[in-house]
C-alpha cells in the first residue's frame, strides 16, 4: 500500500510539472508569436519605405534628365543666336557709314540683352 499511494503521489506531481510545463510552453509560444508578429509587421514597413524611396529616386532622377534636355536646348538656341549675332555684327562692321556702324550696335545691344533676359530666366526656371 504504501508504495502505491507514494506511487500515486508522484503520478500526481508529475501531471502538475507536465501542466506547468505546458502553460509555460504555450506562454512562450505567445510571447514568441507576439514578437515574430511585430517583426513582420516591421518588415513589412520597411519593404514599403523601400519601394517608396525606390520610385522617389527614379522620380528624381527622370526630373534631372529632362531638366537637363531643358538646359541643353536652351543654352543651344543660345549660342545659335550669338552666332547669328556675331555675323550681323560682321556684316555691319565691314560697312563704311558710320550711323549704320551705330545703329547696328544698338541693335547688337539691344539682342545681346534679351539674350542675357533670356538666360537669366532660364536660370530662374531651373
Amino acid at each position: 500500500m504504501l508504495f502505491q499511494e507514494e506511487n500515486s503521489d508522484l503520478n500526481k506531481l508529475l501531471y502538475k510539472l507536465r501542466t506547468i510545463s505546458t502553460w509555460k510552453k504555450a506562454g512562450m509560444r505567445t510571447c514568441y508569436s507576439k514578437k515574430e508578429g511585430a517583426l513582420r509587421d516591421q518588415l513589412v514597413k520597411s519593404e514599403r519605405e523601400k519601394l517608396e524611396l525606390q520610385l522617389k529616386h527614379e522620380q528624381d532622377l527622370v526630373n534631372l534628365r529632362q531638366d537637363n534636355e531643358a538646359k541643353k536646348t536652351a543654352a543651344l538656341s543660345t549660342e545659335r543666336e550669338i552666332k547669328a549675332l556675331k555675323k550681323y555684327i560682321c556684316f555691319y562692321l565691314s560697312l563704311s557709314d558710320f550711323d549704320t556702324v551705330v545703329g547696328c550696335m544698338r541693335t547688337y545691344r539691344y539682342l545681346l540683352d534679351a539674350t542675357k533676359n533670356f538666360a537669366k530666366r532660364v536660370k530662374y526656371y531651373s
